[in-house]
C-alpha cells in the first residue's frame, strides 16, 4: 500500500482549498445587522399592506380580508375590531406559515420554513439548527450538477494518480485544485425542484462556503480523501 498522507504530506494537509470572502458567524456583516424599527421606519419603507388580516400598525383585525393597499397608515375606513399585540403577533405568524406552503408542499424538506419562522419567532436572535437542513445540503453536496466543486476535486485527484502512477507532489495537486475551484459553481438550494419543496423559500442564499480536503490517501486499488 503507498500513502500519500505520509509524514511529508502531513505538512500540507489539512489544507483550504477554498473559502468566500464572506466568513462564517461574522456579525459584523451588513446583512448580520438587525433592530427594532418604528411604525413610521417601515411605512416610510412601504410597508403598508403588511397582512390580509390585520393592521397592525393600528392593532386592527379586518371584519373582511384585505384585497388592497392602504392609503394611510392612518386610514379609519377600514371595518374591524381592535385587538391586543400579543393577538396581532400570533394572527401575523399563523398568516405566514400559510402564505409559505405554496413554496412549500413537497418532499421531504417541506416543513423546514415552518421551523425557521418558529424559530425566527421564539429564540431572541440566536443561531439556528437543523438536522433536517444539515441532511439537505449534504444531499446537494454529493449530487450532480454542472461544475459541482466535489466532482472537480474527485477528477482531477484521479486523472493525477491515473497519469502518475508512483508518486505524486502533493503542492501542486492542492495548487491545481484550487485553481479549478474557481471556475465551479457552488451547491445552493436554487434548482426548479427547489422552488416547491421548502427549500428555496427557507434558504435564498448561501454568502459563505469553505471546502477543506482532511486527508488524502492513496492504496493500491484505489485512494481515498
Amino acid at each position: 500500500m503507498e500513502v500519500v498522507n505520509d509524514f511529508s504530506a502531513s505538512m500540507y494537509l489539512p489544507r483550504t482549498l477554498f473559502e468566500t470572502v464572506a466568513r462564517f458567524d461574522d456579525t459584523t456583516a451588513d446583512d448580520m445587522q438587525c433592530g427594532d424599527m418604528s411604525d413610521q421606519d417601515l411605512f416610510s419603507l412601504g410597508l403598508s399592506d403588511i397582512s390580509a388580516k390585520v393592521d397592525p400598525y393600528r392593532l386592527i383585525h379586518y371584519d373582511f380580508p384585505m384585497t388592497y393597499q392602504m392609503d394611510s397608515i392612518y386610514n379609519t375606513s377600514v371595518s374591524g375590531r381592535k385587538i391586543s399585540r400579543d393577538e396581532c403577533i400570533d394572527i401575523l405568524f399563523t398568516e405566514m406559515k400559510d402564505l409559505v406552503q405554496m413554496f412549500s408542499f413537497w418532499g421531504a424538506y417541506k416543513a423546514l420554513i415552518v421551523e425557521l419562522i418558529d424559530h425566527f419567532r421564539h429564540r431572541n436572535g440566536s443561531g439556528f439548527y437543523s438536522q433536517r437542513l444539515n441532511l439537505a445540503f449534504h444531499e446537494r453536496i454529493n449530487s450532480y450538477f454542472v461544475d459541482n466543486p466535489r466532482l472537480i476535486i474527485e477528477g482531477i485527484i484521479r486523472d493525477e494518480f491515473n497519469s502518475k502512477p508512483d508518486s505524486i507532489h502533493l503542492p501542486s495537486l492542492l495548487n491545481s485544485i484550487k485553481r479549478s475551484l474557481l471556475e465551479s459553481k457552488l451547491p445552493k438550494f436554487d434548482s426548479r425542484i427547489d422552488r416547491i419543496n421548502g427549500l428555496g423559500i427557507s434558504v435564498h442564499d448561501i454568502a459563505v462556503q469553505k471546502i477543506t480536503l482532511v486527508n488524502l490517501q492513496r492504496y493500491a486499488m484505489g485512494w481515498s480523501a
